[in-house]
């Protein structure tokens, strides 16, 4: 029998926002709870129009395989948050459950938009210094406009009430997490606690994905049966040496110029955000 519409489960929490804060890394550790079932890719983009070449779309319900009905669900789509981007999403989300709880970690905003730049670059050598990528309408909204967080949590506040919404600064996932995940687990549901979830688990398959070859791998690359021949080495193996024949994104010098441009169009709404659900809550 087909799936009709009013059979679909829907998530009962997302993590909105933001790229470049360790969503990944909180994603993989609520995966790991026994109560929690996290949806397969991370980020099915579910509730945003599938229009960007090479992005991850998945029907709404579709990744979470066959979680039990007493199964927390959530998702980790981060594309979400970029509201001057997806405006749609906020409300295709409430349409879809309008009491889904709403996760968004935040980053100092420069700090942030280096760490997207140097993604970028891993995909793309050849790539504009931060400084200049700034004068492109495009990749300004990308390193700058993405931090914009008070533009974005507003704009979800449209949509679902303040009590359905966390926020949550990245040092909470990176440094402190053993002191904030029961406040997420509770805000998540009421009464869930910890037993059974993987704090240890690390960041994220960008740690090494987004190394960048040396030349020598390059060569390797090219050669006839590379593939065939590397699926023959013991994963382990594997490990090693990839760790060996790749290089991470240079971080690179930034200039005042660069900070300020990013402060200006961020650090206040940075500064809100803090104030309004980090630091008034931890009080």
């Amino acid at each position: 029998m087909s799936e009709t519409k009013s059979d679909i489960r829907h998530p009962d929490f997302v993590i909105a926002g933001f790229a470049k804060t360790a969503t990944t890394t909180l994603a993989a550790r609520l995966a790991t709870h026994p109560r929690i079932a996290f949806s397969e890719p991370k980020e099915p983009n579910s509730y945003i129009k599938p229009n960007l070449p090479g992005m991850t779309w998945c029907a709404p319900g579709t990744t979470f395989g066959n979680p039990p009905p007493d199964a927390l669900m959530g998702e980790g789509s981060v594309r979400y948050g970029m509201t001057h981007l997806h405006p749609e999403a906020a409300e295709n989300l409430a349409a879809a459950n309008p009491k889904a709880r709403l996760l968004f970690v935040v980053r100092d905003p420069v700090k942030r938009a280096v760490s997207h730049w140097r993604m970028l670059l891993s995909d793309a050598p050849d790539l504009l210094s931060p400084e200049e990528m700034l004068d492109h309408q495009w990749a300004f909204d990308a390193l700058a406009t993405t931090g914009r967080y008070r533009l974005h949590i507003e704009h979800f506040l449209k949509f679902f009430p303040m009590e359905q919404i966390k926020v949550v600064d990245f040092d909470q996932i990176t440094t402190e997490f053993d002191s904030n995940i029961d406040g997420i687990l509770e805000f998540l549901q009421p009464g869930l606690n910890r037993a059974g979830l993987d704090a240890e688990v690390s960041s994220n398959v960008t740690s090494s994905n987004r190394f960048q070859p040396t030349d020598t791998l390059r060569r390797l690359r090219g050669l006839p049966l590379w593939t065939t021949a590397t699926k023959l080495v013991p994963q382990a193996l594997r490990d090693t040496v990839r760790s060996r024949l790749h290089r991470p994104p240079p971080v690179p010098e930034l200039s005042e110029r660069f900070i300020e441009r990013v402060r200006e169009a961020c650090q206040d709404e940075y500064t809100w955000t803090m104030e309004t659900f980090v630091d008034s809550r931890r009080s």
